[in-house]
């Protein structure tokens, strides 16, 4: 094969040559030039890394409410309930066990109340009364 004729003034042959080789053959392992699919494989590369740091995030927030999820579940069980198939709200398990927990520690002469009101016993299980008949009917109202 003979080396093409200069086309522009300075041009060498061997210039032309690799030109006409590099671009004709863009799968030649002698090109220095990136080729048309190493962008394309950079890029799907990022992608399938970006892919999988989302899925690994996902996993992890699906075991994070999961484990959240449990312990409400495992607090539920500990409070008093009118019914123990009841379904309650997260917020509703929680405004419960508060009120729990104030009758238990009056109870045993404690005062945990925000206040420090010093409510008797008898007040604070009504407190939870109240609360367990509210979060029912606010149940009964969204169904």
């Amino acid at each position: 094969v003979r080396p093409a004729p200069p086309t522009r003034p300075g041009e060498s042959s061997y210039s032309s040559i690799s030109h006409v080789i590099y671009n004709n053959h863009p799968d030649s392992s002698a090109s220095p030039r990136k080729r048309p699919g190493e962008a394309t494989t950079a890029a799907s590369e990022i992608k399938a890394l970006q892919q999988t740091r989302r899925l690994l995030a996902n996993a992890r927030e699906r075991t994070r409410v999961h484990t959240i999820s449990a312990a409400f579940e495992a607090l539920r069980k500990q409070v008093p309930c009118y019914s123990y198939g009841q379904k309650l709200s997260k917020l509703a398990i929680l405004r419960i066990a508060c009120n729990y927990i104030l009758s238990l520690a009056r109870l045993a002469d404690l005062d945990y109340s925000a206040d420090h009101s010093n409510l008797s016993f008898s007040e604070c299980v009504q407190r939870c009364t109240r609360t367990l008949q509210a979060e029912g009917r606010a149940k009964k109202r969204k169904e």
